[in-house]
């Protein structure tokens, strides 16, 4: 084409702050007159290159990408020469639409309804589903004042791997030496009562907490998978616990155990 017959716009996006190219960019011109912009796209390199037939003109340019945005620059084209204008693109916040959360565990588990009304007003000390994802069951009892754990006995100098008793500092003292001290907390498992009695090889049921390997209530809880379960209740004072849970025998306190629904 005549030398006098066209125009030509050269520039590159770069980043404000690194300098770096910015590839894929898109580069909106709008002439002074007009008020729909043209967009041309930047190149792998960030180089953009529009080049036309036509009159001088000014055009107003601006640049963007996802999340960036380019102060707007004027250049005046000139026939039969080449202009060049170089941008930047500076990250700013992008505002998304507004979104309606609803906590699932709350309402759509109407079990559980109880399990979070009681935490809010303090009821209780609780091991929520965020705590498990932290520490483990056995780590986060630890946590709680006048508990103590302790592996289970085999005999009188060995301990069992992966077996743990629970005992609350306050309740009546035992008489017998070999509970002393101890005072195991009932546990329920989704309302229902987890009793400490094991079956052994002979079939014969026996009582745990005098002595015999097996796995206690605390251990069964322990040993589910921590994904599994949504919350966890500790009363050391049965008078907090929920009137259903409070029976005869529970002065050592009630640990409830909620997993999470299917």
């Amino acid at each position: 084409m005549p030398a006098a017959s066209w125009t030509a716009l050269l520039g590159r996006v770069r980043d404000a702050e690194t300098g770096e190219a910015v590839p894929g960019a898109l580069i909106w011109l709008r002439a002074e007159e007009e008020t729909q912009p043209l967009a041309v796209q930047a190149d792998s390199s960030g180089a953009y290159l529009l080049c036309d037939e036509g009159p001088p003109a000014t055009l107003m340019l601006q640049a963007s990408a996802t999340g960036a945005l380019s102060d707007t620059a004027q250049v005046d084209l000139t026939q039969g020469a080449v202009q060049l204008a170089m941008l930047t693109l500076e990250t700013r916040p992008v505002r998304l639409p507004a979104l309606n959360v609803e906590i699932e565990r709350t309402f759509r588990n109407p079990r559980l309804r109880g399990f979070y009304r009681r935490m809010e007003r303090g009821l209780g000390r609780f091991i929520t589903r965020e705590d498990l994802e932290a520490v483990d069951v056995v780590g986060n009892f630890r946590r709680i004042p006048n508990v103590q754990l302790a592996q289970c006995a085999v005999g009188t100098t060995q301990r069992k791997a992966n077996c743990w008793e629970l005992n609350l500092q306050r309740g009546p003292i035992s008489l017998d030496p070999r509970r002393e001290g101890k005072c195991p907390p009932l546990i329920y498992l989704n309302g229902h009562l987890l009793a400490n009695w094991t079956p052994v090889k002979t079939g014969v049921m026996v009582k745990q907490d005098v002595g015999v390997i097996g796995e206690n209530a605390f251990t069964r809880i322990q040993q589910l998978p921590r994904n599994l379960i949504e919350g966890i209740k500790v009363h050391r004072n049965p008078a907090t616990a929920p009137a259903q849970y409070r029976m005869l025998g529970d002065a050592c306190g009630i640990v409830l155990v909620w997993t999470r629904g299917r």
